[in-house]
């Protein structure tokens, strides 16, 4: 069900907050990817639209070490700061497994990064068909999934 297809008074419903209060998830789905489940969010801070992506450890039975490399990969991100790659603003493990040791099995690794309204790179192919190889060889470069934007 695409967004197009809920209600806009659930549109904006809030599901969550992160731990510090600065932004908020919205309940609809705007997207997945291999591992994980994207949301669109909101920074209260700079009052923008984010992305707000979930890395669920059971659904992808991952162990509770995979889980912390992930974000520890991800926390490697945070100081990125490219025009060419999407900023990761934020990463966090609930339970978070220094404050909760031996967390359980459905941990989850949350991240706010960009949001972008241009969509995947699938689409963006069906979209353009016409274009030749190239520019499509050259979209697919500047937008590697999820981390690099055009």
């Amino acid at each position: 069900m695409g967004t197009h297809d809920i209600p806009e008074e659930d549109e904006e419903q809030v599901a969550e907050t992160d731990p510090r209060g600065r932004w908020s998830r919205y309940r609809p789905e705007v997207g997945t990817g291999r591992f994980k489940h994207v949301y669109r969010g909101f920074d209260h801070k700079h009052g923008i639209d984010v992305a707000w992506s979930k890395i669920k450890q059971a659904a992808n039975h991952l162990t509770p070490e995979q889980m912390v490399d992930i974000r520890r990969e991800m926390g490697l991100s945070l100081d990125l700061d490219h025009a060419n790659i999407i900023k990761c603003f934020a990463c966090w493990l609930e339970p978070d497994p220094e404050t909760f040791p031996g967390h359980p099995a459905d941990a989850c690794l949350n991240f706010v990064t960009e949001y972008f309204t241009s969509g995947n790179l699938r689409d963006y192919r069906q979209r353009h068909k016409q274009k030749d190889v190239p520019s499509i060889h050259i979209a697919h470069v500047s937008m590697m999934p999820q981390q690099v934007k055009s």
